[in-house]
């Protein structure tokens, strides 16, 4: 695959956000080490495969080609040897989910967290089975690895809370409804289970598109190589940019740029970094691209230390703890191990971003939770703008919008507890798997 480098970059103490980059190629063929920016020594099985590239990036100059770098197959495959990829779902088809599973690279672990309703017919058995026959197809002979749970599992709740994270449960003792909540679960699973495991993506089920499905999970490897997580001294977020998002209209496809709540997301993000950084430091009107990423991915040790929000609320308030957590304005934390640096890679892929279509209420209830989220949970130190604060102008758009549950870090769960109650409940609940744990390392 060859990306394009980042031209400039945005400093928030310890937080790092580089400007959007793209997929210039979907195969860049066979990379040698001097055709490499890197000077890639790719050794399979080897985590340390890529030394870093500056922390900034300059900008290029005037009438240069813009520098690309290209990562090679044996270190995607690398990447893919260390990801999971969670799917969370709520009552796709199973053709659908099929073909997300059919775009995600074999050497990925597959994690399919459900919501589908279980009566009057159980959809999720269906999802399972289905699940099951396609890992028996793609696993040469013997099944692909996989894992499986519903989000309404009375036995995974009692999992969590027996656990540390009493929080995530509703008034009827389950998990909580919502995509970020079922997201929470899927990390758990992985660290619980596949400490090996180290990235874990996500993939929205309703994806019409298996060749895009597949993009975005070799970007994340290669945003993982590119922002030279492997040093062990910087966290890594690689979010996609969809490169379109095609809406009928008047009988024509028309392949619109940003979908209609990114929209909304990403402007009030930008507002926020723009009153961080101050009228003097030159922060970029449209830094943030990916908002409402739902196709995003980050290496386990960040995803242990985030918190996460609910519901649709979950991938925009990614932005806002990293502010909390590193911005310069900022001396709180919230984690029980210290933040490193965290670098995030936005990356715009090539193929258009099919999935069912959304009614207008579903477009208002994922703005209302951006604007939740940065409004109820703003970081310190933000300025007034235009002789009103941040909180005021989200204010005065749409009133008081309404305020997301935060969890603590997942890192604050006792994985021993969780993991005995999890293998436990394989024999009668809804967890479902085939070659995991691969390999539990105490």
């Amino acid at each position: 695959m060859l990306l394009s480098i980042p031209q400039t970059s945005h400093l928030f103490g310890g937080l790092l956000i580089e400007e959007e980059t793209k997929v210039v190629e979907l195969d860049a063929g066979m990379i040698d080490s001097e055709s490499s920016v890197f000077g890639m020594s790719p050794r399979l099985g080897d985590y340390d495969v890529l030394a870093p590239y500056s922390q900034v990036t300059k900008q290029h100059e005037p009438g240069q080609a813009r520098a690309s770098v290209g990562i090679p197959p044996a270190v995607l495959e690398t990447m893919f040897n260390q990801m999971a990829i969670i799917v969370p779902c709520k009552d796709e088809s199973t053709e659908t989910i099929e073909g997300v599973l059919s775009g995600i690279p074999h050497s990925c672990l597959v994690v399919l967290v459900s919501n589908s309703s279980r009566f009057p017919q159980d959809r999720y058995a269906r999802e399972v089975e289905m699940l099951t026959d396609f890992c028996r197809f793609a696993g040469y002979g013997r099944s692909r690895p996989f894992v499986a749970i519903h989000q309404k599992d009375p036995e995974a709740a009692g999992a969590l809370a027996a656990a540390g994270m009493p929080e995530i449960l509703d008034s009827d003792g389950l998990v909580r409804n919502g995509k970020g909540e079922g997201m929470i679960l899927g990390v758990a699973l992985v660290a619980a289970l596949c400490p090996q495991r180290r990235f874990v993506g996500f993939v929205d089920a309703d994806n019409q598109v298996p060749g895009a499905v597949n993009e975005y999970c070799k970007a994340y490897a290669a945003g993982f190589a590119m922002n030279a997580c492997t040093s062990g001294t910087t966290n890594t977020m690689v979010r996609i940019v969809w490169g379109s998002k095609p809406k009928v209209k008047n009988g024509q496809i028309v392949y619109d740029r940003d979908g209609r709540s990114s929209r909304v997301a990403n402007k009030w993000l930008n507002y926020l970094l723009a009153d961080i950084s101050g009228p003097n430091q030159g922060a970029s009107a449209n830094i943030v691209a990916t908002g409402n990423a739902g196709e995003h991915a980050m290496d386990m040790d960040l995803a242990l230390k985030l918190r996460l929000a609910s519901g649709y609320a979950i991938e925009p308030f990614h932005f806002v703890d990293l502010l909390h957590q590193l911005s310069a304005t900022t001396d709180t934390t919230n984690s029980a191990t210290p933040f490193k640096p965290v670098k995030i890679l936005q990356i715009r892929t090539r193929n258009p971003h099919f999935h069912r279509p959304s009614d207008e209420s579903h477009i208002q209830k994922m703005r209302r939770a951006a604007m939740g989220a940065i409004y109820h949970y703003l970081p310190l130190g933000t300025a007034a703008g235009g002789g009103l604060s941040l909180g005021d102008r989200i204010r005065a758009c749409i009133g008081i919008p309404p305020a997301p549950l935060v969890y603590p870090p997942i890192e604050r769960l006792d994985m021993a507890v969780f993991r005995a109650r999890i293998m436990a409940e394989e024999k009668e609940g809804s967890f479902e798997s085939f070659g995991v744990p691969e390999k539990v390392q105490e």
